[in-house]
């Protein structure tokens, strides 16, 4: 049943400066409010005109100033009528419905009651079977509360669709067709069950969020799916809707999240835990063994002395590496990592760069082929985390490219950028894995990688302190066919 609530009036100026009048009329169906029925008028007085007109206007229009007074008389004629639709609002507001309010038509003497008289006409001309104006009302009101709600619903990156009593969509959004593979339009999914909209086999059917028993109670399943690109982990959520009689359900609402890079990055967060626990204990393990035998021994030669001195030296350096690695993640991932700016001749950092991996390259037996084109610029960058982005894509090379293998180290100014290439001969990396090389923790699972010392840190590090800098970096990269890392920096 539908009912209308107490009318008000508010008066209030809009954008346009214009002092409008207002008529405010709730109306529910049921305890269900549904929305206002409004009317408004311009509300201006002959006196506001007069005024107006008076203090802006000169002598000289004086005759367009009476014509102005003579309009507004014969616009202040029509308030009676205004003030008789008013009242008739209000006795419409007061009744249990349309019908029963008795509403009168008034004589023609504008736009107003011309607008009044052709509602109630087409009220008393309703055809037995037409639905009535109330029907008409809820109707339209609930249409525009629909489509505002899944405008919202599409609006969100989680997938959401509501089920009724029988398990059937009644509503999906926009983003739960890509997150079921559906290509088509929502219709598709609209009528037919979640089980069936999600693809669900036997085993995930005796998941808590399938099972009969489990309906009044919200629950959460992860789903593996198969996807042109690869596997995706979806973790759909399901939600009563109370409501009914007795509290019974009206149905469910479910939401559908694709984790898979949430879930990618937990295990690679893990393998990088026991890969740095590993890191950690290895130098620290050799450390300790040095220091103690150089405490206990009495009879090592000088240069045997020497030589545990620099090897607790370099573990100590290895250590210190891996702690700064750590604090320059934490740093990015706040948002609070900085350069400071220096004169860099860049020609000088290159050549310090090389020779900081070159003794790694001589032990493997690898060809360094450097090539730096002449009038390389004089740059403002971080000298210290520039040549450490750097040294870090060298050691790469050099790490996984196999003993004899060839690496090329190139830097040229090309329309107003500093371009740098590190070229290996390496093991590659598989198609798989290449959108994630730059990825925080991330390490190949490939057993050559796996074979090396690593924190997975070594690239993110770089990618970042090169964007800091105004520049990109970028890879190609075949599995078994070696690695491509290109530099860009903006060369002023």
């Amino acid at each position: 049943v539908m009912s209308f609530g107490e009318s008000t009036r508010h008066c209030y100026v809009n954008a346009e400066g214009l002092h409008l009048r207002e008529y405010r009329t709730p109306f529910a169906e049921g305890e269900e409010r549904i929305g206002d029925l409004r009317l408004a008028f311009e509300d201006l007085t002959a006196t506001q005109v007069l005024t107006k007109a008076v203090l802006a206007s000169p002598l000289s229009a004086a005759p367009a100033v009476l014509l102005l007074i003579v309009g507004v008389m014969l616009t202040s004629r029509h308030q009676p009528r205004l003030s008789a639709i008013e009242v008739q609002l209000r006795r419409a507001a007061a009744a249990p419905s349309i019908k029963e309010a008795s509403l009168q038509p008034l004589d023609v003497s504008g736009a107003a009651t011309v607008g009044w008289n052709r509602v109630l006409e087409e009220l008393t001309q309703q055809s037995p079977g037409s639905p009535s104006l109330d029907q008409r009302l809820v109707k339209s009101a609930r249409s525009l509360q629909t489509n505002r709600i899944q405008e919202a619903l599409d609006s969100l990156a989680d997938g959401v669709a509501i089920t009724d009593p029988d398990g059937l969509v009644t509503t999906a959004n926009l983003a739960l067709l890509s997150l079921v593979g559906v290509n088509g339009e929502r219709s598709e999914l609209l009528g037919q069950s979640m089980t069936k909209s999600l693809g669900c086999h036997a085993a995930e059917l005796s998941g808590p969020l399938f099972q009969a028993t489990q309906q009044e109670r919200a629950a959460i399943q992860e789903l593996t799916r198969d996807f042109p690109g690869g596997q995706r982990i979806l973790r759909v959520a399901r939600h009563p809707l109370t409501g009914g009689r007795r509290g019974e359900p009206r149905g469910h609402i479910w939401s559908v999240r694709d984790i898979t890079q949430a879930k990618l990055a937990d295990r690679m967060l893990n393998e990088f835990i026991d890969s740095a626990t590993h890191e950690l204990r290895t130098p620290l393990t050799n450390l300790r063994a040095y220091a103690e035998t150089l405490a206990i021994s009495d009879v090592l030669e000088v240069e045997q002395q020497k030589e545990f001195c620099n090897i607790i030296s370099s573990e100590a350096a290895r250590l210190a590496h891996l702690i700064d690695d750590l604090l320059d993640i934490s740093s990015m991932q706040v948002g609070a990592m900085s350069i400071s700016r220096q004169k860099v001749m860049v020609e000088r950092l290159l050549s310090e760069v090389v020779a900081k991996v070159r003794p790694q390259m001589e032990k493997k037996e690898q060809i360094l082929e450097v090539r730096l084109s002449e009038k390389l610029p004089e740059l403002n960058l971080d000298k210290s985390k520039f040549t450490a982005a750097l040294v870090n894509l060298l050691g790469n090379a050099t790490k996984y490219t196999p003993a004899g293998g060839h690496i090329v180290f190139r830097a040229e100014v090309m329309d107003d950028y500093l371009v740098m290439d590190v070229e290996d001969s390496g093991v590659g990396i598989s198609a798989e894995e290449l959108p994630h090389v730059f990825d925080k923790f991330f390490r190949s699972k490939d057993e050559r990688v796996q074979a090396e010392n690593g924190s997975g840190l070594g690239l993110a590090l770089a990618q970042e302190v090169i964007r800091l800098h105004g520049g990109s970096i970028t890879v190609h990269s075949q599995l078994g066919e070696g690695s491509k890392f290109t530099v860009k920096l903006p060369a002023r």
